[in-house]
């Protein structure tokens, strides 16, 4: 069974562009593999490689060395969203696009406070 999960950054003006990723979605893998991923290229490649996942169907998980795309061009857009209310997988990561680091979470389709945020990753990681 996958633990599905969404990945992206929110951008200065608030809005997100996100997108799917099939595998390995839970907190004690995927909070330190982005972080340790966005600390060792940059937010502007991870905001690359957001993109190209929205093109070729969005990845299968994220590892510290970054995302597994799946190969294929996809005109489908049930890959990616720009909708908080579309980040219903089991949970959902964004980042801020400019500094990089983890402003919200979401835990089936519920936003996690701060404290609830601290208090998952603490706990997973």
């Amino acid at each position: 069974m996958s633990t599905r999960s969404h990945v992206g950054y929110r951008n200065q003006d608030g809005n997100i562009q996100a997108v799917y990723s099939h595998f390995d979605g839970y907190p004690s893998n995927m909070v330190p593999a982005l972080t340790s991923y966005i600390s060792g290229v940059g937010i502007s490649q991870f905001k690359k490689d957001i993109r190209k996942a929205q093109r070729t169907g969005g990845t299968r998980s994220w590892g510290c060395d970054g995302p597994e795309f799946y190969d294929e061009p996809s005109d489908d857009d049930g890959w990616k969203t720009t909708e908080r209310q579309h980040l219903n997988n089991d949970y959902a990561y964004i980042f801020d696009s400019v500094d990089g680091i983890l402003v919200e979470m979401y835990e089936s389709g519920t936003q996690l406070t701060l404290d609830q945020m601290q208090t998952i990753i603490q706990e997973d990681c």
